[in-house]
């Protein structure tokens, strides 16, 4: 129960800095990177453990910490090129 409290709560804030407009995604062959007004965070491929697609967001684990990207900004190539990536691990 815990655990399923600690996720609603992280998946609300979530949806908080998501929904920003300054927030952007960049997605590229070595690495996807989110930015937004405070920070910026690039990731290789390669260091993403795990990533899951749950009620509307592409959620993937980096250093054991969830990265959420809402689905709505995400086109069906985007996601697709995302899953090619992943599966070639």
């Amino acid at each position: 129960m815990r655990t399923y409290l600690v996720g609603c709560r992280l998946a609300k804030y979530a949806l908080g800095l998501i929904d920003d407009p300054e927030n952007t995604l960049i997605i590229k062959d070595e690495s996807i990177t989110i930015s937004s007004r405070d920070s910026s965070l690039s990731i290789e491929w390669d260091r993403i453990i795990k990533f899951r697609v749950v009620d509307g967001f592409l959620i993937f684990l980096y250093k054991q910490i969830p990265e959420f990207i809402s689905r709505e900004i995400l086109s069906n190539e985007q996601l697709e090129f995302i899953r090619s990536k992943m599966s070639k691990r």
